[in-house]
């Protein structure tokens, strides 16, 4: 009875736990890596025609100098040379 109810409490943990999704690049294709300083930023769609690489995402602590900041050396090892639709969420 107690193994039974040990296996219970470890399967309802290993079923509530958080976890980490990881997004697979457009294609499959990998890209050179970029320079983070030259990665432009858009909040809103573009008009010119692009290639959607996948999402990037960060959580940092600062203002949002210091988020723009990792976002781009984020977007850089996936070889980006923009970020679109950007949007920032503060907490507290």
């Amino acid at each position: 009875m107690k193994t039974a109810f040990l296996i219970l409490i470890l399967s309802f943990i290993l079923l509530t736990s958080c976890g980490y999704s990881n997004y697979p690049r457009s294609g499959g294709r990998a890209y050179p890596n970029t320079n983070p300083d030259e990665i432009l930023i858009y909040q809103r769609d573009i008009i010119y025609e692009y290639k959607i690489i996948g999402p990037v995402g960060t959580e940092a602590t600062g203002d949002s100098a210091v988020v723009i900041e990792q976002l781009k050396k984020k977007a850089s090892k996936q070889g980006t040379d923009a970020i679109i639709h950007v949007k920032l969420n503060k907490t507290n």
